[in-house]
């Protein structure tokens, strides 16, 4: 009965849009996939798992103006599973609503759905997943992910209002941009959780082409009264300042000086839990850049940071996948050997599963994490108690026939966590690139052949009483064959290795790190092999088919367990 009632209301609004606007159009994506999968588990010879899966949804857009003033849009998504019909596995959804449009022709507003970043000390949804140039046979996996979690970019998807509003001048600074925003992040259960709204504004000064100047803020707070006593109060204040100023008087270089620098205030008082704190911290990031840009393009930069213990901006260290064991679910065989005993998340995991590991929320807390992952930057570039070196190089040929990207991370903790004897401190060394290489292009071959590759070492050390060494490898090969004209052959391979311990910090509801750690024995190892094809009918209607084999190993003394998994995965994608 829910269902046809949101049908018919969709249906009544989309009409009354349509009939008052002037000027309508439509958008639409959709897709079909079916995925069958089997585990086989190495520890227990008889123990095989199969299970297939699939549907069909389509997201339908409708966009009306009115005098190029003010556009509603609404997207309404349609699916339905395999094996199912309207009344018995099919949904229907709102996706996305949104209204925009323009104040006294200066002043652009959206209202509802959007997608906001800023900075990467402030606003920023950082990507985990570390290759630049991932193969396109696991890339097709992760952008399905992606779209079904809201992830565009660095942007965090959020409901609210936006505004901005941008101003010319003749003399003294080009321009100006003023930016306005508010979102409810947390709806009260009007219990014991308050209403939690996140806010801010962005100033940003072109004095010239040559000198770029911006200041942020970014505010979260809980709403007093919400619910029936001051239980929870929570609040975070950041406030940052962004600039580039660059030198280009040579022909073909240019020099440049940027940065950020900032400090946030964070208070939170439970009344049950008798917490009333107070913390403030700052950071500061700068370097130089050096752009040569004659036959090529290669861009080499320089960077030192120093992130304080307490600097606190959950918008940027929110992490974007769930690796907290009890908070994510796996869909596919959660459990392995006796039926009971849950199984690791794998690389396939991550880059397959839609939903159950991704996090579309912004939390206060830092959340646990896999260090085997990410151990230097858990939390994007904002990670607190971190002071370091970042050099990073980034080269681009005139034809764009190679791509690279290379950057190293030298790394330390700025405060002891873990280790209250002999306060030793933790080092991070994390070298990671990639490379993005048109063959066919390359050789002048009239068919596409593409290769694409990346990796990142990262090490994890530390002296004193509570001594860590860990090390782990990734890497990840690909290539895509035009064979005949629109159908490649793709091929991949996805690795990694990870050996040595680690002691995670316990933190407290303020994030601070108690003296508790959390000991872990780290001796894993995993590979995916794939191959495939895909025949694009259009630039944004593509048919493709895959097979994956993956093989996941653990050998940590108290957890020995093996399993393989293999998947085939039909996708027919289409939009316009």
């Amino acid at each position: 009965m829910k269902k046809k009632v949101l049908l018919i209301s969709s249906i009544t609004v989309l009409m009354n849009i349509y009939v008052h606007a002037q000027n309508t159009y439509f958008t639409g994506h959709g897709r079909s996939l079916f995925t069958y999968d089997d585990m086989t588990d190495e520890v227990q010879a008889d123990s095989k798992q199969a299970v297939s899966s699939g549907y069909t949804m389509y997201d339908f857009g409708v966009h009306a103006e009115n005098k190029g003033l003010v556009r509603a849009s609404a997207i309404l998504r349609i699916r339905n599973e395999f094996g199912g019909f309207y009344a018995d596995g099919a949904s229907m959804d709102i996706r996305q609503v949104q209204i925009e449009g323009v104040i006294q022709n200066r002043v652009k507003f959206e209202v509802g759905d959007m997608y906001l970043s800023q900075t990467p000390y402030t606003i920023w949804n950082f990507d985990e997943s570390f290759i630049k140039y991932e193969s396109d046979i696991f890339g097709i996996r992760r952008k399905i992910v992606n779209y079904e979690n809201y992830f565009i970019d660095n942007k965090w998807r959020l409901q609210g209002a936006n505004a901005y509003t941008k101003l010319e001048f003749m003399k003294g600074i080009k321009s100006l941009t003023v930016q306005g925003y508010g979102s409810r992040i947390l709806p009260s259960n009007l219990l014991e959780i308050p209403d939690r709204f996140l806010y801010g504004t962005k100033l940003s000064i072109i004095q010239s082409n040559a000198f770029k100047l911006s200041g942020n803020y970014v505010g979260i707070s809980d709403l007093t009264g919400t619910v029936p006593a001051a239980n929870v109060n929570f609040e975070n204040n950041v406030y940052t300042g962004d600039f580039k100023y660059s030198y280009d008087k040579i022909a073909g270089y240019s020099f440049a000086l940027l940065g950020e620098t900032g400090f946030s205030n964070t208070s939170l008082r439970e009344d049950a839990s008798n917490i009333n704190k107070t913390k403030h911290d700052y950071f500061y990031d700068a370097g130089v850049q050096l752009e040569a840009s004659k036959k090529h393009t290669s861009i080499l930069t320089f960077k030192y940071r120093d992130v304080g213990p307490y600097f606190t901006s959950p918008a940027a260290q929110t992490r974007r996948i769930i690796e907290n064991a009890a908070d994510y679910s796996l869909e596919v065989f959660p459990n392995f050997s006796d039926g009971t005993s849950l199984r690791s998340m794998t690389l396939l995991d991550r880059m397959s599963q839609e939903t159950g590991l991704y996090n579309g929320s912004i939390s206060p807390l830092l959340l646990p994490y896999l260090p085997q992952y990410n151990s230097a930057e858990p939390y994007g570039q904002a990670t607190p108690n971190r002071s370091g070196a970042t050099v990073a190089l980034g080269f681009t040929d005139s034809a764009r026939i190679v791509a690279v990207n290379a950057e190293a991370n030298m790394l330390s903790e700025i405060f002891a966590e873990g280790d209250t004897t002999t306060s030793k401190l933790r080092s991070f060394t994390c070298v990671q690139g990639g490379l993005s290489y048109q063959v066919g292009k390359q050789l002048g071959l009239p068919k596409d052949i593409e290769l694409k590759c990346g990796g990142k070492f990262e090490q994890t050390q530390r002296d004193g009483a509570v001594p860590i060494d860990l090390q782990s490898i990734s890497a990840d090969a690909g290539i895509s064959v035009e064979t005949i004209k629109n159908l490649h052959l793709l091929l991949g391979f996805k690795y990694m290795q990870a050996q040595g311990n680690e002691a995670l910090v316990v933190r407290n509801r303020f994030n601070e790190a108690t003296s508790g750690v959390t000991k872990l024995s780290i001796d894993s190892q995993e590979q995916l092999l794939g191959i495939g094809f895909r025949y694009a009918f259009a630039n944004s209607v593509f048919l493709s088919t895959q097979y994956i084999l993956g093989t996941y190993t653990d050998n940590t003394p108290n957890n020995k367990n093996s399993f393989d998994t293999r998947q085939w995965f039909v996708n027919f994608n289409y939009s316009f």
